[in-house]
């Protein structure tokens, strides 16, 4: 989970409403290709669709490094580990990787029962 804000949420209690975006992986690179990939497209618009998002919505189609936002960007994360390669994966690596597609339609929902809306980088 991602939150932007002008708030310092360092060590704080998530609240629904900071929640940014929601997202998920099940590859090999795990969660460090996945930041990795929001942020190069958050300077281009180009790789990662939340962060394609961001950078046409929020940053007007300019980098995020030239874009003097007061706000910062938190994240939160939960791991499940489990074995992704096609070629060795066994039958509980599969219901892990499940269970992380269900998280990732149940947090939003659960977002959107309590603030009324999806987080912002989750809408088309």
């Amino acid at each position: 989970m991602l939150a932007f804000s002008g708030k310092n949420l360092h060590n704080q209690s998530i609240d629904p409403s900071d929640i940014f975006y929601i997202g998920m992986t099940n590859a090999i690179g795990g969660i460090n290709s996945r930041i990795s990939q929001f942020l190069a497209a958050i300077e281009c618009g180009k790789g990662h669709s939340a962060g394609n998002r961001f950078y046409e919505r929020f940053c007007n189609l300019t980098a995020f490094s030239e874009s003097n936002m007061n706000e910062k960007f938190y994240y939160i994360t939960k791991f499940f580990s489990c074995n992704v390669s096609k070629l060795s994966r066994e039958s509980k690596d599969l219901k892990i990787m499940g269970n992380i597609c269900k998280l990732e339609y149940y947090l939003p929902a659960h977002v959107n029962d309590k603030t009324d809306k999806e987080p912002e980088l989750n809408k088309k």
